[in-house]
């Protein structure tokens, strides 16, 4: 079996990836939350070597802005239809200082977005991201200029 020049792994909440990158082609495997299984082979051929940058945060993040927004509507009809008083009811207070507390948590742990770099091929259709998050992100640049390099020695000559 042939040894990759180079392995990066990226590691979110919602997906784990493995990138083995062989001189012509790329093995991209990993394990999603909502995907399920990923193993894929790409020809680097098909790739263009200049990346475009896209930084976005998780989804994690939305969930946490989803359960701040759902304390915010309940306590204001709460309030519209109690009267101020309404909120500080105990039941009321565990409930949405819960619901309002962990949704704070989970927006804060992901508020920084990540960064991807995305290859696109002829047609114009992202094949490939690869993203600078995990405990290999450090090398992410390294990782990235090496995938460029061998796209570049890949790609035909016209």
């Amino acid at each position: 079996m042939e040894k990759p020049i180079a392995t990066y792994e990226e590691a979110r909440f919602e997906l784990r990836r493995r990138f083995a990158l062989f001189p012509d082609r790329i093995r991209v495997t990993g394990k999603g939350l909502y995907l399920g299984r990923l193993d894929a082979v790409i020809p680097l051929s098909i790739l263009h070597p200049d990346p475009a940058r896209q930084w976005v945060r998780g989804q994690l993040f939305r969930y946490g802005l989803f359960a701040l927004f759902v304390a915010a509507c309940w306590a204001a009809s709460l309030s519209l239809g109690g009267g101020p008083e309404a909120l500080v009811r105990p039941w009321v207070v565990g409930v949405l200082g819960s619901l309002a507390l962990v949704g704070l948590l989970v927006v804060l742990a992901n508020i920084r977005p990540v960064e991807f770099a995305r290859f696109q091929t002829d047609a114009g259709v992202i094949a490939l991201d690869v993203g600078r998050v995990g405990r290999q992100a450090e090398g992410f640049d390294e990782f990235v200029d090496l995938l460029i390099e061998q796209i570049q020695g890949a790609r035909p000559t016209a």
